[in-house]
């Protein structure tokens, strides 16, 4: 998915730190020794308690946490911290919110931003085993490319073929998981997965390609389309739909940002790439008089920069070949 981290930290890192947090709870009177050996916090906003440190006086999660967190605000001093973890971490984050709280440190906790996902399920072995990522990619492109060998519509050059049946394994994947919303659960299958007219990858990349091809096809007008002689463009249903969804592409992004939703910028690329069919089907640009082809070529143009945009946030890449 072309995804790069600038900088990585293992919870190893924060044993020694995690140990000094432990010791100032005991120290400041935060903490005390349960029945059973462990350093508990307790306090209003905890259910029950939150346990900080073990009976053999080593670490625990929560307290390596507040290590981690204490160096990075040091480090960096960031307006906000933004943890992606799944959703059954909230009482984790809750508790690491508390406990900063009662060390005086209520800002820094502030600045705790959970952002929560469900769990997947469907990515096991029959054994019952999880998949490594690299299984489950493979085992998506073999079914990807079973498809495309038996597509009668699609058109992929034998050495581009595994490569393309990749692609769609990652991206069947990507838009499987990021058109819903973050905290659903769902099972994941490839059954199915690459069938046309659907709400998934597939959809996508089908349109781009088509639109790349329709602008080969009249490449002698791609010039013509800065000529404000021929922008003119008949407004009727179908084009009426498509410009207004394209209109809407700013504020879908700001929602997804706000929300830290990334479904609701899928679901609008799942409905632009069904508007996009529809006009396809109903306004033609080969063969059609220069006054009304260049119009029609500049909304398709214009939808698959929209498109192509959405995707690339997705972490999808375009095909411009299928």
């Amino acid at each position: 998915m072309d995804i790069h981290f600038d900088v990585t930290s293992s919870e190893s890192q924060n044993v020694i730190s995690a140990r000094q947090v432990v010791d100032l709870l005991r120290n400041r009177g935060l903490s005390k020794l349960s029945s059973d050996g462990l350093s508990i916090v307790q306090s209003g906003s905890i259910d029950g308690y939150a346990t900080v440190g073990k009976s053999d006086n080593t670490s625990v999660y929560l307290s390596r946490e507040i290590a981690s967190l204490l160096q990075r605000e040091k480090e960096y001093g960031a307006d906000e911290y933004v943890y992606v973890v799944d959703i059954s971490q909230a009482h984790h984050f809750k508790n690491l919110k508390a406990v900063l709280s009662l060390m005086g440190l209520h800002d820094l906790g502030e600045k705790v931003t959970h952002v929560s996902f469900g769990r997947v399920r469907g990515l096991s072995t029959r054994s019952g085993r999880t998949q490594a990522v690299d299984e489950i990619i493979e085992s998506g492109s073999e079914v990807a490319e079973k498809f495309l060998m038996s597509s009668p519509t699609i058109r992929i050059h034998h050495d581009e073929l595994k490569n393309v049946a990749r692609a769609l394994s990652i991206d069947t994947i990507t838009v499987s998981d990021l058109k819903r919303s973050r905290n659903a659960e769902y099972i994941f299958s490839f059954k199915d997965a690459f069938k046309l007219n659907q709400g998934n990858a597939l959809l996508l990349q089908m349109k781009h390609s088509r639109l790349c091809s329709l602008e080969e096809r009249n490449a002698e007008l791609l010039d013509k389309m800065d000529d404000e002689q021929y922008d003119d463009l008949e407004l009727n249903d179908v084009t009426v739909s498509l410009l207004r969804h394209l209109a809407n592409f700013d504020d879908v992004l700001n929602s997804s940002i706000r929300k830290m939703e990334p479904c609701v910028v899928t679901v609008y690329l799942i409905q632009l790439a069904n508007l996009i069919g529809t006009a396809m089907a109903a306004l033609q640009v080969q063969g059609e008089p220069i006054e009304k082809a260049v119009p029609r070529l500049l909304l398709f143009s214009a939808s698959k920069n929209v498109l192509s945009a959405g995707m690339k946030l997705l972490g999808i890449r375009p095909l411009k070949q299928m």
